[in-house]
């Protein structure tokens, strides 16, 4: 799986050293000087981790920390600054962060943070995922056997059952047990949401595509690129919402609300 990482630090010399020491350790390397590149990497692309610095030309790198989490779900952020104060480290964990490094650091130190960092979280999300599944009897050693059989395949998939019956439950072990374990899981329930909402969920949008849309936001299709999305309550979707579905799984492309990008995802489909 290729691993996205985002430098942000405002001091090019900084940005530059780290982009090619990582990427000589195989990873894809984007760099930001400021938050508002930070956030136009952030609204285009999924970055597994995050390399942000404290002080920047437009903010403080804790303030943002939240918005990362956010846009980034399951991401890494590990702050790094040359003016560090306990407090800072404090918030920053306190908000999410991963770790905090005080400049100067050792290359070493760094690179097994970050290995650190990325096995920690697919764990983390592995664990999530493993909810055991109980039950010997001859129908629950069926349903087993099929998810095994199911999860090898790239199949998009329905499954029907009673509410309570453990479909997400089911869902999340055919994503475990496939070959987009590392990816994400990305869940929405589309009875949970209002119907003018639900297309701004799956496809995302532009800035000023409403009026509430004061920045562009990813949506769940985008989200589960290289992973598995699940919709719950698929029936709830609106007939509008459905065909447009279909045209994402038959060309697995689309455009965010507002905007005339084409984008195009690699995720399995998941639904109940």
């Amino acid at each position: 799986m290729e691993v996205n990482i985002l430098v942000v630090d405002d001091e090019k010399s900084i940005r530059d050293t780290l982009k090619g020491i990582l990427e000589e350790e195989g990873y894809k390397v984007f760099t930001a000087e400021s938050i508002k590149s930070m956030k136009s990497l952030v609204e285009k692309n999924y970055f597994h981790c995050v390399l942000l610095d404290l002080w920047l030309p437009d903010g403080n790198g804790l303030d943002y920390i939240g918005y990362l989490k956010e846009n980034l779900p399951g991401s890494a952020i590990i702050v790094i600054t040359g003016h560090g104060k306990s407090e800072h480290a404090v918030r920053a964990v306190k908000e999410g962060a991963y770790d905090f490094l005080e400049k100067p650091f050792s290359m070493d130190r760094l690179l097994l943070t970050i290995e650190k960092a990325l096995k920690e979280t697919i764990r983390s999300r592995r664990e999530k995922d493993e909810d055991e599944i109980l039950g010997e009897s001859k129908q629950m050693l069926y349903v087993k056997e099929l998810i095994n059989k199911i999860a090898k395949t790239d199949a998009s998939v329905l499954i029907i059952g009673e509410s309570g019956t453990g479909k997400e439950l089911v869902a999340r072990s055919i994503h475990r047990l496939s070959n987009r374990s590392e990816g994400p899981f990305i869940d929405i329930n589309c009875a949970g949401l209002p119907e003018d909402l639900v297309e701004a969920e799956l496809f995302g949008y532009e800035k000023g595509a409403f009026t509430s849309a004061t920045h562009r936001k990813l949506g769940k299709l985008e989200l589960a690129h290289g992973g598995t999305l699940f919709l719950d309550e698929i029936s709830e979707l609106s007939p509008k919402a459905q065909a447009k579905l279909l045209r994402v799984l038959e060309t697995k492309e689309f455009t965010r609300l507002g905007g005339t990008q084409t984008i195009r995802s690699d995720f399995r489909l998941i639904c109940a």
